[in-house]
């Protein structure tokens, strides 16, 4: 031991001074101290070195060997092993070696999709309180940057392999680490957990050209976005636009009409209500059905020997537009619910005493305002950070009916284009043997529901050819409730996305979760991620570890027979039986006749069946379960818990 010590402080001495001696052998992100390595698999290790050199390893007593190849690149696979801990690898070169050290074998989960699996534990707020058994150095997560290509990548930034410790949790993804918390408990197995998602992200951007071969339009939108000249033309179209659209309500806002504009430092706005942020603002009783545009202030006292210091300032998530400044100066404007906040401050913008943040929100429908995210909010000015999580004064100054309608311009985000996120945050990780994928992502792709049915099934075959570790478990997230409940039948673009999901369980070895009862009316990010990674470890105990007796869905539509005039709904995966939620009467449930048009409809169980029925519907075609953005209401589950997914009989 003492031997490796000093030799590997002779190799760290080696390695600051390139002028002596180069390292020639280089390591993926994953593979470093910490790593999880999937058990019961041959397992690849690979790297770079100089092209032909010979490159060995030592891994529980055995020597495995290679050479690069001419561009330098080698792999060897490890013999296949049982779960353990506490193991070192060396690897070595004809001129250096490399010692990895702390290395677990268990079970390996990629962890992806979009802000609702990138959303943090530190995120839950006062909503989970980390507990005495919320220290499971067992449990590793790897972190993969956010980034983009036009190319698929070999490797990726990383700050490495974190232990699910008091110290790493907070900035360990939620959904990820209570899934694999509930699975440590259960088979007692080291979990490694490899974090790869970005907010707001849709899902052909996460699929690899190959991959979208059936879906050419995704090529074409891929070929025209790598083209400069292209994105140049629609960047400069969509800034003409908004410029025009921002002069015309310039004219309009009661902010920027004052003698002295809202975002004036000397503005008086003792006037103003106040509002606890991150909040939106509809839970103001005088704002609750208000959209348009809403001003924020906050004043923030700085000291002499704050000045001069580089400042950033996080304001979280926000719907859906703002331009947001700093002691009346610009320091940035976002559009998008799904897009982080967070704006550098010049140095010479900030003045000892009293600083003015005003944030000019802009809201066209739903819910208005801030919600938390990754970073809460903050001004963090050189090393000392101030919270921003408090009382802040709020006017409103358009309303959205004497607003002109906003540019929808053909914007590149290039995180949100196709393939470029499986280039650079997948692509890198393809070498790596996992035991599975968690996936939680469509509220980008409710705009195109249908079409998730093609696109989801095409990420998971995409994934599984270049995994090339067969039908890997697949498991994903049916979107929960959000938005406005209504008594009726909606036209939902979730509801179709949530049916997406449901078919893609056709797909061999998926399993889904349903998640409409534990989201928020308010907010896309609801707090309950340990209920969801629950679920997804019950679907894994089924789908990845073969457990056969355990009931691992929610009741899932099979058919419906019309008798009278009722409708006998059946179900597959009811478990011990089918029972209501809160023991109350059945809801959530509709019924047309052969006028099409639904009605709210009563429901009882029946033999593990339920019976539908209206008195006005005297012929029976057609029922939904659910059929609504926020369905919090529909309280059909099994005995074990899981509820019942929403369907509909009328369209395959």
């Amino acid at each position: 031991m003492l031997g490796n010590y000093f030799r590997r402080s002779i190799l760290l001495l080696l390695f600051a001074a390139p002028q002596f001696l180069q390292a020639k052998i280089v390591l993926p992100a994953l593979v470093g101290d910490g790593m999880v390595l999937q058990r019961d698999v041959v397992v690849p290790v690979w790297g770079w070195a100089n092209p032909g050199e010979a490159v060995q390893i030592l891994f529980k007593g055995k020597f495995y060997e290679t050479k690069a190849d001419p561009k330098g690149y080698w792999k060897l696979h490890l013999d296949k092993q049982t779960a353990a801990t506490a193991l070192q690898m060396v690897v070595k070169g004809e001129k250096d070696e490399i010692t990895i050290g702390n290395i677990a074998i268990g079970d390996v989960w990629v962890c992806s999709g979009q802000s609702n699996m990138y959303m943090k534990i530190k995120d839950l707020g006062d909503a989970y309180t980390l507990k005495p058994d919320d220290n499971i150095p067992q449990i590793r997560s790897i972190e993969v940057a956010k980034v983009t290509s036009f190319k698929p990548e070999e490797n990726f930034k990383s700050i490495g392999w974190r232990e699910a410790t008091p110290m790493h949790l907070p900035a360990f993804s939620a959904v990820a680490y209570f899934f694999a918390k509930e699975l440590y408990q259960k088979n007692q197995v080291p979990i490694g957990l490899i974090s790869t998602s970005w907010g707001g992200t849709k899902a052909e951007a996460w699929v690899s050209l190959e991959g979208l071969k059936e879906l050419p339009h995704y090529i074409s939108r891929y070929n025209n976005v790598k083209e400069p000249a292209f994105r140049e033309s629609i960047l400069q179209k969509e800034k003409d636009d908004i410029t025009s659209w921002s002069n015309q309500v310039r004219v309009l806002d009661k902010g920027f009409q004052s003698p002295k504009t809202w975002n004036t430092p000397g503005f008086d706005d003792s006037s103003w209500k106040r509002m606890i942020l991150p909040a939106y603002w509809e839970k103001q009783p005088e704002l609750r059905n208000y959209d348009g545009v809403v001003w924020f202030r906050k004043e923030v006292e700085l000291t002499k020997a704050d000045l001069g210091k580089r400042s950033t300032l996080f304001l979280s998530y926000i719907d859906e537009l703002d331009s947001t400044y700093v002691n009346g100066k610009l320091v940035g404007a976002t559009y998008g619910r799904n897009n982080i906040r967070k704006y550098a401050v010049s140095e010479d913008l900030l003045v000892e005493g009293k600083n003015v943040i005003t944030v000019r929100v802009t809201d066209w429908g739903g819910p208005g305002g801030f919600s938390n995210g990754p970073d809460g909010m903050k001004i963090v000015v050189g090393e000392r950070l101030i919270n921003l999580n408090n009382e802040w004064a709020y006017k409103e100054s358009l309303p959205l009916k004497d607003m002109p309608k906003y540019p929808r311009t053909d914007k590149i985000v290039l995180q949100y284009e196709p393939s470029l996120l499986y280039n650079a945050m997948i692509s890198p990780l393809t070498n790596y043997a996992i035991k599975g994928v968690i996936w939680y992502q469509g509220e980008s792709n409710t705009d195109k529901a249908e079409e998730y049915s093609k696109l989801l099934p095409a990420l998971i075959k995409d994934w599984r050819s270049v995994w090339k570790q067969g039908d890997f478990p697949f498991l994903y997230v049916q979107l929960p409730n959000y938005g406005a409940y209504s008594l009726n039948v909606q036209e939902s673009n979730w509801a179709s996305l949530r049916e997406a999901q449901l078919k893609t369980l056709s797909v061999p070895n998926t399993g889904m979760v349903v998640t409409i009862d534990v989201g928020e009316e308010k907010d896309l990010h609801p707090k309950n991620k340990w209920e969801i990674g629950k679920r997804l470890a019950i679907a894994a105990q089924k789908v990845a570890y073969g457990n056969n007796k355990i009931v691992f869905s929610g009741p899932v539509y099979k058919e419906m027979k019309v008798t009278g005039a009722e409708a006998r709904i059946t179900f597959d995966h009811i478990g011990s039986g089918l029972v209501s939620r809160d023991s109350n009467i059945l809801q959530g449930f509709f019924i047309a006749g052969e006028d099409g048009l639904f009605k709210q409809a009563n429901a009882r169980i029946e033999k593990n069946q339920v019976i539908v029925w209206h008195n006005t519907v005297t012929k029976p075609v057609a029922v939904r379960y659910a059929w609504q953005d926020n369905p919090y209401k529909s309280n059909l589950i099994n005995k074990e818990g899981l509820p019942a997914s929403p369907f509909r009989t009328d369209k395959p």
